[in-house]
């Protein structure tokens, strides 16, 4: 697999998503973890994909942030790291760019640690501040966003309690569903709600 294979993969990506209608554009994201782990969800994500766009968190733009924010956490010269990391952020902008409207990542990685700093400066848990940042920078073509985690996480309530402040910035109703992996939970009808009002 190289930067050729992944450039015809996003074109061949696209040409079959431009075929097909989504009733709604939804983006996910939260807690890698449990967002592709259909036991805990019990498939529900995964069932919305009969009708909708599902555009989910790239894990690659997650490990790509978390790798920017290790280089600035070090005093040692790591110059060779800095330019793997700008390797892999010119293949994702690429990889963007083919996939216009349907591409889940951000428009500029920098923007978006940026704006991570001014929202959560000091945070290192469960990718917090990329999630925290992502929600305010969500692609402008969705309709709605649903922000996944385990139930109890600690980093979705306090994000949730930061998003809270800054409600009025946040560009796309957001729906928040934690997941234990049981069937009693209220979440089917919330996202049955969620997507008949968005």
């Amino acid at each position: 697999l190289n930067e050729q294979n992944l450039i015809q993969l996003s074109q061949d990506v696209y040409q079959k998503l431009q075929k097909k209608k989504y009733d709604k554009k939804i983006f996910v994201l939260g807690e890698w973890s449990v967002i592709f782990n259909e036991y805990l969800t019990n498939s529900q994500l995964r069932d919305l994909e009969e009708n909708h766009k599902m555009m989910y968190q790239p894990l690659s733009e997650v490990l790509l942030f978390t790798g920017y924010e290790s280089l600035k956490r070090t005093s040692k010269n790591q110059k060779g790291f800095k330019e793997k990391l700008e390797q892999v952020k010119s293949v994702m902008k690429t990889i963007s760019d083919e996939l216009s409207e349907y591409s889940p990542f951000d428009r500029d990685i920098d923007e978006l640690l940026r704006e991570a700093d001014g929202r959560l400066p000091l945070y290192a848990g469960g990718a917090g501040r990329y999630r925290l940042a992502k929600i305010f920078r969500c692609p402008e073509h969705v309709d709605g966003i649903l922000a996944v985690s385990s139930m109890y996480e600690n980093t979705a309530t306090i994000q949730k309690l930061l998003r809270d402040r800054d409600k009025e910035e946040i560009q796309h109703p957001v729906l928040d569903l934690a997941y234990d992996g049981s069937s009693h939970s209220n979440n089917k009808e919330l996202l049955d709600t969620f997507m008949h009002y968005i």
